[in-house]
């Protein structure tokens, strides 16, 4: 789930709806190439355990930057005017949060003006629940062959003290 996002007072207008395409591509915003594209990185870069935390970050070559964040080509979420960094926290990462995430900018003396969105980066949610599901039930698998075998011993030891 992603928190911190936008706040009171720090609402685009038109605010653009979760889900939407990216705004640069039509309405009242206009794609503005002297805005150099952002950066965008994930933390952790690996992947976050589901239920983890992760972290994504933006960054400009602008102060006082409003960034989008879109997830799959969707408007996902914005930060509130700033420096040229914003981090949108990932709390108890889940399945759903997985995906392409990119970010675009415009700034306070430009609110119309959009960046083109940064390139891609992959948030990955790694869920080991099913892989030790099947590894907790070959191990029992093994087990009980053990036991069937050493079963099987002993009955014949047995016998042959007889």
């Amino acid at each position: 789930m992603i928190v911190g996002c936008s706040e009171p007072g720090s609402v685009l207008s038109p605010e653009p709806n979760r889900g939407d395409t990216w705004p640069g591509s039509g309405g009242a915003w206009v794609a503005e190439p002297s805005l150099p594209k952002p950066s965008i990185s994930v933390r952790p870069t690996r992947g976050v355990t589901l239920g983890g935390p992760a972290t994504i970050r933006c960054q400009a070559q602008a102060q006082n930057a409003t960034f989008l964040l879109y997830k799959d080509g969707r408007y996902w979420g914005q930060s509130a005017p700033a420096g040229d960094v914003a981090e949108f926290p990932v709390a108890g990462a889940r399945r759903e949060d997985a995906g392409s995430y990119s970010c675009s900018y415009h700034t306070t003396w430009e609110p119309v003006a959009l960046s083109h969105p940064s390139d891609p980066a992959q948030l990955v949610v790694r869920d080991y629940t099913q892989g030790n599901i099947v590894r907790l039930v070959l191990g029992a698998g093994v087990l009980l062959a053990l036991v069937l075998i050493l079963a099987k011993a002993a009955h014949g030891w047995r016998r042959g003290r007889r």
